[in-house]
């Protein structure tokens, strides 16, 4: 069962929701000089999808479902994101374990949907 601080931090992480897809598209495009692609887009409201999930202790089996379907460089490139952009974000709401919860929950849904 998760802790009601656990709880807590998914609800902030759901209110900022915007905040961090927008964050991580513009990481994912860091690399391009032609700024955020679709696939950038597309990739970061997904795997928040899948953060938000791990952090809420779902197994509905949308990880499985965003892991295949999108490329391994954005898996990696979302968890490296993952600690600036929730210290940037949401860290005034979250003590670093919390947050260092989060981004394990998040490792252990991508390599279980990987393990399947």
């Amino acid at each position: 069962m998760k802790e009601a601080a656990e709880s807590n931090l998914a609800t902030y992480v759901m209110l900022r929701r915007a905040d961090i897809e927008d964050a991580m598209t513009r990481y994912f495009s860091h690399d391009g000089d032609a700024g955020p692609s679709a696939e950038d887009d597309y990739a970061a409201r997904r795997l928040v999808d899948v953060l938000i999930e791990a952090m809420c202790g779902r197994a509905s089996g949308l990880s499985d479902d965003v892991v295949e379907s999108i490329p391994g460089v954005y898996l990696s490139k979302f968890g490296d994101g993952l600690v600036p952009i929730l210290k940037d974000l949401i860290a005034e709401e979250a003590s670093p374990l919390l947050l260092s919860r989060a981004i394990d929950g998040y490792w252990r849904a991508i390599r279980a949907s990987r393990s399947r």
